[in-house]
């Protein structure tokens, strides 16, 4: 589906699950050759996370930068404190 089908559900952020090692990171190069790169691998995952926290796996022709895509308020990457940040 694409980001259309979920306007009150963004992404917000895509992981790249490996599934051998059972680790994740996040993708923040979202250029064609990065996400081809990301995707390359066949223990690979590209993860879609939504707003709601639901998790999908994303067609990796379809991803696009959730910061730049979201515009509405409160659906950028979710505010995280930094290290040592009460609030």
């Amino acid at each position: 589906m694409s980001q259309a089908d979920h306007a009150d559900n963004p992404v917000v952020v895509y992981w790249i699950h490996d599934a051998l090692s059972n680790s994740e990171r996040m993708l923040t190069d979202f250029s064609p050759a990065a996400i081809t790169l990301a995707d390359r691998s066949p223990s690979t995952l590209i993860i879609a996370e939504r707003e709601d926290g639901t998790r999908e796996i994303a067609d990796p022709a379809t991803i696009t930068d959730p910061a730049a895509a979201n515009t509405r308020t409160g659906t950028s990457t979710p505010n995280i404190p930094a290290k040592g940040d009460a609030s």
